[in-house]
């Protein structure tokens, strides 16, 4: 089977790197959409209490933001294949963690569980940012991103399917993402020759205010990328926090297609990523990206008015179509400008991966707590109407070029 697998990458260096790196991420972000569809269902089945679940959902993303800062200090010469496999064993930790909990559903657990997740899946937006930075030649990184966010968007399609055809026994999705991940890191091990460049990180010793300086150094001058990548990892939480529980109250309703709404909001990055990657977008990917998700703001604000579960089915596919365009454009204006810094890289990439702890930090407790007072499928359309005001205001404010003060940066030690 492995060498069936090894066959189909592509001969060029470059390609051969990218897909071998997307085939891993493809088995661990499976075993993540498996959970991340099981988890909020588990815990509304647990707590009966919407805006309860986001605020445990939430502990993960603050984790996360410390993992943030911590990392860029910490991770010294280690390789992009050792950054996955520590994503992936850690995730290992994640999914026994929340098997526990089928038996005895303590809160401590959930929250070391929740902790665990966040800290897991920084080190894989580590990896991912690293591994285009490094590898992928400045011209093609629209392109890179647009190979891996395909298999992710792959992963995250198909995760909820099949999460939502085994929540009959509560224990079964749990028991398939252990599998994944551990066919992730014998994976890591097959692939290993292809992953072994170091990161060449110098600091030494933790210091979250240096870190923090740092980041405020550089949020003054690439502000709009920060904005925009939270503001779409704030829809991001908020359907991956209500889509599931509006998944199983619609089919269990009896409508067509009932358990259908999260992987219809992830389908479209799968061909969008492909598209993207084959348009080989090389200038204005920030106002390309801001005015795709300001259209993709109008269409989720649709939500508010609309009733018809298939009509609001086809909002979502359309919101996502445009979300799913943006992403990649967005992360491939991260690494254009990590790669212009040096060996301080890592402060922007742990700048880059907070933006969505951030998001994930608040919109699971704000949208529990809009799933309280109006219906959820309502509080997207209301989180769709922030959208298009932050869209606007993108548009309009947001520089031609974001430049990163080489001369602070050089004397940052």
């Amino acid at each position: 089977m492995l060498n069936r697998l090894r066959s189909y990458i592509p001969s060029n260096d470059l390609w051969s790197k990218t897909i071998s790196f997307s085939i891993i991420l493809l088995f661990i972000f499976t075993a993540d959409a498996i959970l991340s569809y099981w988890v909020p269902v588990y815990l509304e089945n647990v707590y009966k209490n919407t805006l309860k679940v986001g605020y445990i959902i939430s502990v993960s993303s603050v984790i996360g933001l410390l993992s943030d800062l911590i990392f860029p200090q910490i991770l010294k010469g280690i390789t992009v294949k050792k950054l996955v496999l520590f994503s992936a064993v850690t995730s290992l930790f994640f999914s026994s963690s929340l098997f526990a909990t089928t038996w005895t559903p303590v809160i401590l657990v959930f929250l070391f569980a929740m902790g665990v997740w966040g800290v897991y899946f920084e080190l894989i937006k580590f990896a991912e940012q690293q591994f285009v930075s490094d590898t992928v030649p400045l011209r093609f990184h629209s392109s890179g991103w647009g190979v891996i966010v395909v298999f992710r968007s792959i992963s995250y399609f198909i995760g909820p399917i099949i999460a939502g055809s085994l929540m009959e026994n509560i224990r079964y999705p749990v028991i398939i993402a252990l599998f994944l991940e551990i066919l992730a890191i014998i994976l890591i091990h097959y692939f290993r020759s292809a992953h072994e460049r170091p990161l060449k990180f110098e600091i030494k010793k933790v210091n979250l205010m240096s870190e923090f300086e740092h980041w405020g150094v550089l949020v003054k001058h690439v502000w709009p990328i920060v904005l925009l990548s939270t503001l779409m990892g704030f829809i991001d939480a908020a359907f991956w926090t209500l889509g599931p529980i509006v998944s199983e109250k619609s089919s269990m309703g009896g409508h067509l297609l009932g358990g259908a709404l999260v992987s219809v909001y992830m389908l479209p990055s799968i061909f969008m990523g492909l598209i993207v990657s084959k348009l080989k977008i090389f200038k204005g990917k920030k106002r390309l990206a801001i005015s795709l998700f300001l259209l993709a703001g109008i269409f989720l604000s649709l939500l508010t008015s609309v009733s018809n579960y298939q009509l609001q089915l086809l909002l979502v596919f359309i919101m996502s179509v445009l979300l799913s365009s943006a992403y990649p454009l967005s992360d491939a204006v991260y690494s254009d400008i990590v790669s212009r810094m040096g060996r301080e890289r890592q402060h922007l990439i742990g700048l880059s991966s907070s933006t969505f702890s951030l998001a994930y930090i608040f919109a699971p407790t704000l949208a529990g707590f809009g799933a309280n007072y109006f219906s959820e499928i309502k509080t997207l359309g209301i989180i769709g109407y922030f959208c298009v005001f932050f869209g606007f205001f993108l548009l309009f404010f947001t520089p031609n070029k974001l430049k990163v003060p080489q001369k602070t940066i050089q004397k940052w030690k």
